[in-house]
């Protein structure tokens, strides 16, 4: 007997019924910072830390960012966080390897004069 003959409904909405609240606390702040520390942690295991993560999350990065489309066309504020443009543009800021920071840890931390002068607009020469 099928699946879909025993449950009455289609398997999909099955799969998304069961994994809807875990797409629900991944829509939170929180969420998306456990999002975003699996990505650099793949990376530094030497895993394509996106290849892992997103495929697991891309529906409803996708269903999140036409949700924030039709809720801003309507005039509303988008509410939904988790979405391919925040990940983008907040949550991979300088790269998944968060490099963005690096240049501002050798200003800060650097005792070398060469590394702390990668920090600033002054070059040696």
């Amino acid at each position: 007997m099928a699946a879909r003959a025993w449950l009455s409904v289609p398997f999909a909405q099955v799969i998304q019924t069961v994994l809807a609240p875990i797409f629900k606390g991944a829509d939170t702040y929180p969420g998306i910072m456990f999002v975003e520390f699996l990505i650099p942690l793949f990376w530094f295991m030497g895993i394509h830390g996106p290849s892992v993560v997103k495929p697991a999350i891309e529906s409803a990065l996708f269903g999140n960012t036409t949700a924030n489309l039709a809720l801003f066309k309507a005039g509303h504020f988008p509410i939904h966080a988790l979405s391919e443009n925040f990940l983008n543009f907040v949550g991979e800021l300088g790269g998944t390897g968060a490099t963005f920071v690096v240049p501002i840890l050798f200003l800060l931390f650097a005792r070398s004069k060469q590394l702390k002068a990668i920090g600033t607009r002054r070059s040696y020469q």
